[in-house]
């Protein structure tokens, strides 16, 4: 259950300058503040307009994480913010979605569910087009499916953020737009369904890139 979501006023920066607020935000989501003022920060360093998001992340999220953390040989980042509107209570519907040792992908809401976006993020040792959401010779559509488009780079707090739209007609982010980025030779993802929510891709994703101060490779098992 989400508990309170985020006010998109809520920033701790004292100067409305983008300089000003992105050192603030760069220090809440780093653990100087609370995650709510990394959120509400974020919120307004991106200007989310698209979708609510909430520093109170669902006990799904946090329990897809360490699901996935166990299957890979990477650090998994679990999101400190989230769409606001939870996870539905249906284990076929959230979790790892394709995990291998230098890479792991976790799907919540998946599909179509009436109150509940679909939404992803993940993490691959190397560029993000190794990917497997981006091998289009996995995808079942019939024919030659349109191509993932580029929608542009941004540099936001440090980080070079480039954006995609997935086409409407297949493959797992169909009808999705994706926010990535690259932190020392591992490339982290978020995804929401529809092409309207960009902006909350961005903001969930550079949540993730500031809060990971640790190690971003497990050592190697035995």
């Amino acid at each position: 259950m989400i508990a309170a979501v985020v006010s998109v006023m809520a920033g701790c920066a004292e100067s409305g300058s983008p300089r000003a607020l992105t050192r603030a935000t760069v220090a809440a989501c780093r653990g100087d503040r609370t995650p709510q003022h990394c959120a509400a920060d974020l919120i307004k360093l991106i200007a989310v307009k698209s979708i609510r998001l909430t520093a109170h992340t669902s006990v799904h999220v946090e329990q897809s994480c360490r699901d996935a953390a166990r299957q890979t040989q990477l650090t998994v980042i679990c999101p400190p913010i989230a769409p606001a509107g939870g996870v539905i209570n249906d284990p076929n519907l959230w979790g790892p979605q394709i995990v291998t040792a230098n890479s792991y992908s976790v799907s919540l809401n998946n599909g179509m569910n009436p109150g509940f976006i679909h939404w992803e993020f993940g993490a691959i040792e190397g560029p993000i087009n190794k990917l497997w959401v981006f091998d289009r010779s996995q995808w079942a559509a019939t024919g030659t499916p349109p191509p993932v488009r580029k929608l542009g780079t941004t540099d936001i707090a440090g980080y070079r953020i480039t954006s995609f739209a997935f086409p409407e007609n297949d493959g797992q982010l169909a009808g999705h737009d994706l926010a990535t980025a690259s932190q020392n030779g591992i490339s982290y993802f978020v995804s929401l369904h529809y092409h309207t929510h960009n902006d909350a891709n961005i903001a969930i994703l550079l949540s993730i890139l500031l809060a990971n101060k640790g190690s971003h490779r497990l050592p190697q098992r035995s």
